[in-house]
């Protein structure tokens, strides 16, 4: 009896001549002695072959009920998932403006210069290395005393400060229109 593994083709041959050919699970009765070939040919194309030598005169059931099953299919290959870049660095910080300690330091240097035209070679070169907000520019501005000094100081500070967007508020710290004016459209 050829048990397993179902949907297995069984042919059993005597010599040449095929006596059986059916798909397990099946069974023969051997009456005849002699050499039979059992081919067992499982689903996955394996082919088995079994030599049997039976005696004349004895009463034969051949089973075949262990059968290897087929080999296991080959194992799933695993991926570790590509890992997906690490986001980029935030751009460095824009410029920042000075500390309020510098920003002291800075008030008092351009209060020591009697001078408004010395006030403001003073400034042009302390603009070259520092940054400022509009809030420090404004009171830097109160400083001069004339719009026309105002102008010039808020012309000088303009390229260093950390926020122009909001360098409209500047026009606070003059006194004519016609300087209010004249920094909208510097």
């Amino acid at each position: 009896m050829i048990l397993e593994p179902g949907d297995a083709l069984v042919e059993i041959f005597k010599g040449d001549k095929r006596v059986l050919k059916d798909h397990a699970p099946t069974a023969m009765e051997f009456l005849i002695g002699g050499t039979y070939e059992i081919v067992i040919t499982m689903p996955n194309g394996t082919v088995w072959r079994y030599t049997l030598e039976l005696e004349d005169g004895y009463k034969y059931l051949i089973g075949v009920s262990n059968v290897p099953p087929p080999p296991p299919p080959s194992q799933p290959v695993v991926t570790q998932p590509e890992p997906t870049p690490a986001a980029p660095p935030p751009p460095p910080p824009g410029p920042q403006p000075c500390s309020d300690a510098e920003f002291r330091n800075i008030i008092t240097q351009l209060q020591n210069e009697p001078f408004p035209d010395t006030r403001l070679q003073l400034l042009s070169s302390i603009a070259k290395s520092h940054y400022f907000t509009v809030n420090q520019a404004l009171e830097i501005l109160s400083l001069f005393e004339f719009d026309e000094d105002k102008l010039k100081a808020a012309k000088t500070l303009y390229p260093s400060l950390v926020d122009p967007q909001d360098a409209y508020r500047l026009t606070s710290a003059f006194t004519f229109d016609d300087t209010k004016d004249k920094t909208k459209m510097a």
